[in-house]
């Protein structure tokens, strides 16, 4: 948490600080304009008071001057001479004299307009420039604090699930382990009969069973996250595949659960068995985690165009929102803080991972009346 208001702190000051140096660009370009505007201003101004000095110093008196007034004094100023010492002084600025005795209105700049224009439009296009390349940085870094900020919610996130994951397997492992070393305690400090005896083993197999089931889930997890794993892809048998994992879960589940089969024989599929036996495994298993004692776990296998295989539970369902989740590693169903149902959330990880390595398509629909239904579609 502290994380994460130190980065909307930061991300506040970045922003605050951009739109500052934004703001203070602008405005020099806006003073550089005023200043430059100032200058050719002062320019033309000095201009006009030359002409006015050298009119009165006679300087552009000749036979065909005009009668132009300054001050109530009377000026004759030949027009040509005026051309010729403004070509000569300022051959950029051309000039033209009005039709008018009034000296003071006299003096017309030919580039005057333009000049201004010209300043004007330049400051326009810095204006521009400075909205443009503002508006693409602000952009730019708003997607940046964006991707920061969701990276590391993704962190935090992630850290959460391992965290959960790591309390998880541990508590996984714990459990089986402790009841394998309480049945050998028992045998071992008491004289029991031999069904007793049988039946701590056979319980104790279980447990080691599902211990070995958990270490693959792990093994294969990791290795399909770091690309260690190799496939091997063979055509082989899918449904003694599916067979056997059914008669394995109803000798495992007995008593729990009514697990049905519907099976369809002589399905041969080109694929990798290991991990389509984790695939088969995780997805009975988690069937049986979410649903209710004695209710009933439908897996059929089916072929046509394509081959389809669902895993049908009346558990508590999946939400729409979670749907698109339980695929993740380490997601579990429902809140971490009440969650009653054991788990690593490797499982239905392997399950997409394994599935998008052979092709297959994985969807999940509500169940009638309530319980979800895992669909593999092998094409």
């Amino acid at each position: 948490m502290k994380s994460n208001n130190l980065i909307y702190f930061l991300a506040l000051f970045i922003v605050i600080a951009f739109s500052w140096w934004f703001y203070s660009l602008f405005e020099l370009s806006q003073s550089n304009y005023i200043s430059d505007k100032a200058l050719l201003d002062k320019k033309y101004e000095e201009i006009r008071k030359d002409f006015y000095h050298q009119a009165f110093k006679n300087v552009f008196k000749g036979d065909q001057g005009k009668p132009f007034m300054r001050w109530g004094t009377e000026l004759n100023i030949d027009e040509r001479m005026v051309k010729s010492y403004f070509f000569k002084n300022y051959p950029q600025e051309p000039i033209y004299l009005s039709n008018t005795t009034d000296l003071d209105s006299v003096l017309h700049f030919v580039n005057l307009a333009d000049n201004f224009s010209e300043l004007k439009s330049r400051f326009k296009r810095v204006e521009r420039m400075w909205i443009a390349e503002g508006t693409v940085f602000l952009i730019v870094l708003l997607m940046g604090i964006w991707f920061v900020i969701k990276s590391n919610q993704k962190v935090i996130a992630t850290e959460r699930q391992q965290r959960n994951f790591l309390l998880s397997i541990t508590h996984e492992f714990k459990t089986p382990i402790a009841s394998i070393k309480l049945y050998l305690q028992t045998i071992q400090k008491r004289v029991l009969s031999k069904e007793q005896v049988e039946m701590m083993i056979g319980n104790s197999l279980k447990d080691i069973e599902r211990l070995n089931e958990l270490s693959e889930n792990v093994l294969v997890a990791t290795k399909i996250e770091s690309s260690g794993y190799r496939y091997v892809f063979d055509r082989f048998n899918l449904s003694e595949l599916v067979e056997d994992e059914v008669a394995k879960f109803r000798h495992v589940k007995e008593g729990l659960y009514h697990i049905v089969d519907d099976i369809e024989p002589g399905v041969f599929l080109l694929g990798d068995k290991f991990t389509l036996l984790l695939v088969v495994s995780n997805l009975i298993e988690n069937a049986c985690k979410y649903s209710e004692p004695n209710s009933m776990i439908n897996i059929s296998l089916k072929k046509a165009e394509t081959t389809i295989l669902q895993v049908a539970d009346q558990g508590i369902g999946i939400s729409d929102k979670e749907k698109s989740l339980v695929f993740k590693k380490f997601f579990r169903v429902g809140n971490e803080n009440t969650r009653k149902t054991k788990g690593t959330g490797l499982g239905l990880y392997i399950v997409k991972e394994v599935s998008k390595k052979h092709h297959a398509r994985v969807r999940i629909v509500n169940n009638k009346p309530k319980g979800s239904i895992f669909e593999i579609e092998f094409f």
